[in-house]
């Protein structure tokens, strides 16, 4: 079988230098884009304007119920949207509960309910 091997390889070629050679191409294309952000300043692509992440929602609903505050207009409406908030933040902090037992759950190995 070697004698075989090495005569389909003089005529056919070898799969692995096949390989190389196709990725060549690819290689000097990721190394040029390397050079390219090599000095790359993400502070100059900052956008005016651009939410934050993250943050406390706790913080903007108290923002704006200051505001709130200082409209003087229909209480009955405020109270609606303010209920409908809190069921808002309840329903997330249910969410965020389910996924932290979930986690913690995965970590254990066990998955317990409840």
């Amino acid at each position: 079988m070697g004698i075989v091997n090495k005569i389909l390889k003089v005529f056919v070629g070898d799969k692995s230098e096949k390989d190389v050679k196709s990725l060549r191409p690819l290689v000097e294309a990721v190394k040029e884009a390397e050079k390219e952000l090599e000095n790359f300043d993400l502070d100059e692509f900052e956008v005016e304007g651009e939410p934050e992440m993250g943050g406390d929602p706790v913080d903007d609903m108290m923002g704006d119920i200051e505001a709130g505050d200082e409209e003087e207009g229909d209480e009955e409406e405020g109270d609606e949207d303010l209920e409908d908030r809190v069921v808002d933040l309840e329903d997330a902090l249910d969410d965020l509960k389910a996924e932290f037992e979930k986690m913690m759950g995965d970590e254990g190995g066990d998955d317990e309910a409840g």
